[in-house]
């Protein structure tokens, strides 16, 4: 009777060890696909900040262009506008030339 009593003891302790192994494995496992998420998670962000500040940059640079178009455009059409009205000799001072080109 001693015996079965201690046999029975034993393989209770060895399924308990045996559900405690489990249970670990199974905390090791959700911890790994926790920190599995966490990293694509980080990356996908980090992905995202550097299409937006790609997009940023473009979209500046297109208005440096669109800004810079319309400078050749104006003064475009300044010297059009000069070379079809000959400017009189009060008017060829380079101050005015110059304020004119400044303000646009």
């Amino acid at each position: 009777m001693d015996r079965e009593l201690q046999r029975e003891k034993l393989h209770g302790e060895k399924e308990l060890k045996q559900m405690q192994e489990n249970a670990e494995k199974d905390d090791k496992h959700r911890d790994k696909e926790e920190y599995q998420m966490r990293k694509q998670l980080k990356r996908k962000q980090e992905e995202a900040e550097r299409y937006q500040r790609r997009r940023e940059r473009e979209e500046a640079e297109l208005k440096k262009q669109r800004s810079i178009q319309k400078q050749v455009s104006i003064m475009e059409q300044f010297l059009k506008k000069s070379k079809n009205n000959p400017v009189s000799e009060s008017d060829k001072s380079p101050t005015k030339c110059l304020t004119f080109c400044c303000i646009y």
